[in-house]
């Protein structure tokens, strides 16, 4: 089915990440010829309509900023990529400014195998931190998979001294006062409300 989708919008299913995976551990057709499509419309019919269209697709590498930005596996739209690209064009439309006073640093977002090397790495997510070959004086890392927004906000204002539009005292009291706070409570209510499990 993900195959038959992929060629209908004319994407090459070799090139979507989670269907390489899943094709590596042998779930699915290897080959669109091992598939039998049915119906009374063609995949090259609907191929000829869906031709054209923007999907809206932008590589957070492709982001023009002091950063050197590496993008690894896997890419992750909703992830560490897209977290990470909602920042950057968080700053660029509300203070682009901040924009020039971004350090030049090679910024790794997933995980990459090649060797890194630059006098600081900034590694946003968990998979960037799996990275084999990394060599710098200084490696900042923004933890999570994926890191949580106000992480980031967080990490850039303290580590970089970059402040995104949104920092102000109520972010941080929410991100870093009551939330911690809540997620204690929630804790102590489902203790209280847990079933006991009496025979």
């Amino acid at each position: 089915m993900i195959w038959s989708a992929a060629r209908m919008l004319n994407l090459d299913p070799f090139k979507i990440d989670h269907i390489v995976e899943a094709i590596g551990r042998g779930y699915g057709p290897e080959s669109f010829e091992q598939i039998e499509v049915i119906g009374d419309i063609s995949i090259e019919s609907i191929q000829q309509k869906t031709k054209g269209l923007d999907y809206g697709f932008y590589p957070v590498d492709q982001f023009q900023c002091n950063f050197k930005i590496i993008s690894g596996t896997p890419y992750c739209t909703g992830g560490c990529q897209g977290i990470f690209l909602d920042w950057l064009h968080m700053v660029k439309d509300r203070k682009p400014k901040t924009l020039a006073r971004f350090p030049k640093i090679t910024t790794l977002v997933g995980k990459v195998s090649q060797k890194i090397e630059d006098k600081s790495i900034l590694l946003i997510g968990d998979c960037a931190q799996a990275s084999p070959q990394l060599y710098a004086r200084r490696i900042v890392r923004i933890n999570g998979c994926p890191p949580t927004h106000k992480r980031i906000v967080w990490d850039m204002m303290v580590k970089f001294l970059l402040l995104a539009p949104l920092v102000c005292p109520s972010l941080i009291w929410d991100g870093f006062g009551l939330y911690p706070l809540k997620k204690v409570k929630g804790w102590l209510m489902n203790l209280k409300f847990k079933p006991s499990h009496k025979s």
